[in-house]
């Protein structure tokens, strides 16, 4: 795996969206000082591939940048020759994904859901979470102590980095689970005995039961036809019975509707005739009236025709009343025509005098703007001279406020660096507080877990006792006095009296004291990485305290090259910010004067322009050498200005009155023209009324129409009134036709009905006879074949209920048969079944003998850690043999590292093949072998420690251990690590040291800041 590109947001030192290019990259240095975040580069990578890290595991919520709600991490690396991105977001882990990147910007999803991208990504890089730790990230302070340490401390980090405990583990549980195999076995035995169905002489009586109860059911069998017969029979009885009650009650109801339909018949009747006499009244009614439509149709054209006549009168009423309102109108538009021309002519006579004004106010503000001009280029000239002063002082003040500014960042300096000191020198005094605290709570929680292990132990003897005594109480179970032992083969003499042990009870002391073991283990451990935290905490304390005497060292050297003291520095930091506030103030006061001249310039110029535009094409002669003052030339020119302005104003309105005056005029001889065509117009109706009044009525005299008109109107009324009772009574009298018609075929209809009714009552009658006659012969069919399943019963004694007695007492017989069978039945497969499940359990109490054997055998294999040491030694054989090869390699082929008894011995080839102890070797020396045994367990891990082939590192990440090393071990450690990185290998080196980050050719750089840290690459 090859990292290429990581990003980062909201993840530790990291709040702001941070982004690593490891692309090109081969040896490089991530640098920053204690605390920035060199090493959460590594944890976010690793949390971005595994969604867990090393020193929180998955409680990865601790990982998130203080107040932040949300992080995340994207990793673009390549392996198997490919190239992949793997983004996690967290709390929530529905952003998390893992894609191929594809050629032309395009990719394929490959998974998308945590726990299915934790598993591609062991299977892309051949290394789950626990190798890419101790292989990719590795582990120097480990190595260190396994090259140089006693034998058990060196067995202790082989076990952990191998994973070696899994086989002490391994050989608990297969001690646990001979154990449990025994116990099974035991168990087994015993519930043979829970099955007595099972037994011979048990399957020979329900044979024989089973046998009985088939022949009882095929003698039943036999009379099956015989009863089902006799049941049909009595069920035809019960039909036959119904259907004679069902006849005779049909024919009582035929009779009953024949009497109802002669009722109904009769009433048919009476209504017809009713319906006739009243056709006859309306007949008569009719006759009587009178009706004449012509005299009405000739009434109805008089009164159109008096209506017409009294219309034509009213609007000639209106038309003369428009006449005369249109003369009165015509002539008060006259006289209104007339006084707007006489107005119209004075105003032009008055707009002729304020013109003459207007051309005199324009002469003045000319001469005024001439003199304005020469002012405003006096301010002008004065002008540029402040603006040239005000710069010369701007200089200055910037000059004196450098000056102070670069005093006062030494002495922000100087008191920043006193804080740091201080500040670091508390944490440090913390600091060992806090890892002497950490240390004893890690001794308590030790001691917690000692008492821990033995309540466990405890528990777990507890447990196995129980089950052993459970075991031994089911077999006393089933024992007798004289009874084989299922243990020895001996007689039993006495059964001891013992209770059954409480297993549940011995099962939950034994989890309980599981559960308790692993919290303690948990807090044991949380304890130790406290401790170990608070211990490096403290270190960094000492650095940091150690790095700001060192920056205070520095600012005095620089102060005494400068030939100051701290004393003076900020009374001269002083003397520059007082004279740069009075050079400032100089200037503030020139540009105030600019400001001042600047304005009256504009003041001017705005002036000169309004002159210009009030003048209009009149030139302004400016060649006079006088010269005005600006403010004297400004309030002139403002004067004649307004005074222009006042008379342009009144030329304005007076044109304006003379144009409304004018306007008036034409709207007032327009209103004349048209009230003239109006009264025309009236007097054009007036006519043509006269005329069509003339035509309708020229006898008749005036206020003789309206009486004649309700005459005609009420005679026209009654006529219409008799018109409208006839078509009445014409329908009352097709109605009364229709009812006497509708109620003589419903007399027919009844004459039908009752023929009808009488001969279903007829036919009912009959049918009733035929269902008597025939349920007496099923009857007697009935007593014929009862006699023949009941013999001994005399002639007649066998009737209809006694014959379904029969029946039930058959069916009854019948089912308990079949009752009997059944039960037979299930009891003989039960049986079968009892049978097998003992076979069954027999055969998988052997299975657990036989596993139990197994893990006994293998519980042999692995007592006193004889395998483990065996796992061991080849593993040191094979280490100390790549790690020889690499330590060549880096030492320039001076030394070569074997195994011994002892550990690591080194082969000093300058020294005529010297074997020497790894202790003799110096810092820098020590490094190498150091680096030389973590490469090559990191080549080998995968295998050693079973988790796959091995497989080809393409990039290593150093976590520091390069501070205790001297300047002559540092080279040695620096030109190791570019002899390793010569090929296609990337290593990146995190530490805080200067001049590893000097050395190295390339170097990534964590700048903490008030937001968070920030990345800077060289």
């Amino acid at each position: 795996m090859r990292p290429l590109r990581l990003e980062l947001r909201g993840f530790t030192a990291f709040r702001e969206p941070v982004a690593v290019d490891f692309s090109g990259r081969e040896l490089f240095a991530i640098t920053g000082p204690t605390g920035a975040g060199k090493s959460s580069l590594l944890d976010g990578m690793t949390w971005a591939l595994y969604g867990q890290v090393p020193r929180v595991g998955r409680q990865t919520r601790q990982l998130l940048s203080h107040g932040e709600q949300s992080m995340s991490a994207r990793l673009d690396f390549t392996a198997r020759g490919k190239c992949y991105r793997v983004t996690r977001r967290a709390p929530a882990a529905a952003g998390t994904r893992l894609e191929e990147l594809l050629p032309g910007e395009e990719s394929r999803p490959i998974a998308d859901r945590a726990s299915e991208v934790t598993e591609q990504i062991t299977s892309l890089l051949g290394l789950d979470y626990a190798t890419f730790t101790k292989t990719v990230l590795l582990p120097q302070g480990a190595f260190d102590s396994f090259l140089r340490g006693d034998d058990q401390q060196r067995r202790a980090i082989l076990t952990r980095l191998l994973g070696l405990g899994t086989y002490e583990e391994a050989r608990r549980l297969a001690r646990a689970r001979s154990q449990t195999a025994a116990e099974a076995e035991a168990l087994l035995a015993a519930q043979v005995g829970r099955f007595p169905l099972a037994a011979p002489e048990a399957r020979a009586a329900l044979d024989e039961r089973h046998r009985r109860a088939r022949e009882r059911q095929h003698e039943l069998e036999a009379r099956r036809e015989r009863i089902a017969r006799l049941a049909e029979l009595a069920r035809e009885l019960e039909g036959a019975r119904a259907a004679e009650a069902q006849l005779a009650a049909a024919a009582a109801a035929a009779l009953r509707r024949a009497a109802e339909a002669s009722e109904s018949l009769a009433q048919t009747r009476h209504q017809r005739e009713e319906a006739e006499q009243d056709l006859q009244r309306v007949e008569a009614e009719r006759g009587a009236l009178e009706l004449d439509p012509e005299e009405r149709a000739r009434l109805t054209r008089e009164l159109e025709r008096a209506e017409l006549s009294e219309e034509a009168r009213a609007a000639l009423a209106r038309e003369r009343g428009e006449l005369e309102a249109a003369a009165r109108a015509e002539d008060d538009a006259a006289r209104r025509a007339e006084a707007c021309a006489s107005e119209a002519r004075a105003r032009e006579e008055s707009a002729a005098g304020t013109r003459a004004r207007l051309e005199e106010a324009r002469d003045r503000v000319a001469r005024r703007a001439a003199s304005a001009r020469r002012a405003a280029r006096r301010l002008e000239r004065e002008a540029a001279a402040l603006e040239r002063a005000g710069r010369e002082a701007d200089r200055s003040a910037e000059h004196e406020r450098r000056r102070a500014g670069a005093l006062d960042g030494i002495t922000e300096r100087i008191e920043g660096a006193l804080a740091a000191e201080e500040k670091a020198r508390r944490e440090a005094e913390a600091g060992a507080e806090r890892e002497r605290a950490a240390a004893r709570a890690a001794a308590a929680e030790r001691a917690e877990l000692a008492r821990a292990e033995s309540a466990h132990a405890s528990a777990r003897e507890a447990r196995e006792a129980a089950h052993r005594d459970h075991a031994a109480d089911a077999l006393r179970q089933g024992l007798r006095p004289g009874d084989p032992c299922p243990v020895c083969g001996e007689a039993v003499g006495a059964l001891p009296d013992a209770e059954a042990p409480d297993l549940d009870a011995a099962d939950r002391a034994a989890s309980d004291a599981e559960r308790a073991l692993a919290e303690s283990r948990r807090t044991a451990e949380q304890a130790a990485a406290r401790e170990q935290h608070e211990a490096n905490r403290h270190g960094r304390a000492r650095d940091a305290l150690a790095a700001s005497e060192r920056q205070l060292a520095a600012l005095d050297a620089e102060l005494a090259e400068a030939g100051s003291e701290r004393a003076t520095l900020r009374t001269d930091a002083d003397r520059a910010r007082a004279a740069g506030a009075a050079r400032s103030a100089e200037a503030e006061e020139t540009a105030a004067r600019l400001g001042t001249v600047r304005e009256q310039e504009r003041a001017l110029a705005l002036l000169v322009e309004r002159a210009g535009a009030a003048l209009g094409a009149v030139p302004l002669d400016d060649a006079g050498d006088d010269e005005v003052a600006p403010g004297a030339a400004t309030t002139a020119l403002n004067e004649e200005l307004a005074r222009h302005e006042a008379a342009a104003d009144e030329v304005s309105s007076a044109e304006a009155a003379v144009r409304d005056a004018a306007e008036r005029a034409r709207s007032a001889a327009a209103e004349r023209r048209s009230r003239v065509e109006l009264r025309e117009q009236a007097a054009r109706s007036v006519r043509e009324a006269e005329e069509r009044l003339a035509v309708l009525a020229p006898d008749e005299e005036p206020g003789a129409g309206a009486a004649d008109i309700e005459e005609l109107r009420a005679r026209i009324e009654a006529l219409a009134r008799a018109e409208r009772r006839a078509d009445t009574l014409a329908r009352v009298a097709r109605d009364a036709a229709s009812a006497a018609a509708a109620q003589t075929a419903r007399e027919e209809e009844r004459i039908a009905e009752e023929k009808r009714l009488d001969s279903e009552a007829a036919r009912a009658r009959k049918e009733a006879r035929a269902g008597a006659e025939s349920a007496g012969r099923v009857e007697r069919d009935l007593l014929t074949l009862g006699r023949t399943l009941v013999p001994r019963q005399g002639e007649g004694s066998l009737d209809a209920s006694s014959a379904s007695a029969l029946i039930d007492a058959e069916y009854r017989a019948r089912e308990e048969a079949a009752t009997e069978l059944a039960q037979a039945q299930t009891l003989l497969e039960q049986a079968r079944r009892e049978a097998g499940e003992a076979e069954r359990i027999r055969d998988e109490a052997a299975d657990h003998r036989s596993r139990a054997a197994l893990a006994r055998a293998l519980e042999q294999e692995l007592r006193g850690n004889r395998f483990i040491d065996y796992v061991q030694r080849e593993a040191m054989a094979v280490l100390a043999r790549d790690a020889g090869a690499r330590l060549e390699q880096l030492s320039s082929g001076r030394y070569r590292l074997i195994a011994s008894e002892d550990g690591f011995t080194v082969v000093d080839h300058h020294n005529g093949d010297e074997e020497r102890s790894v202790r003799t070797l110096s810092g820098g020396e020590t490094f190498l072998a150091s680096l030389a045994l973590s490469l090559a367990l990191a080549e080998r891990l995968p295998e050693l420690a079973g988790t796959g082939a091995a497989v080809s590192l393409e990039s290593l990440f150093l976590d520091e251990g390069f501070g205790a090393l001297d300047s002559e071990s540092l080279d040695l450690a620096v030109q190791g690590l570019e002899t390793l990185a010569g090929g296609e290998r990337m290593i990146g080196v995190v530490s805080h040291v200067a001049e590893i980050a000097e050395r190295l050719p390339d170097r990534i750089e964590v700048v903490p800041g008030i937001h968070g840290s920030a990345i800077a690459t060289d």
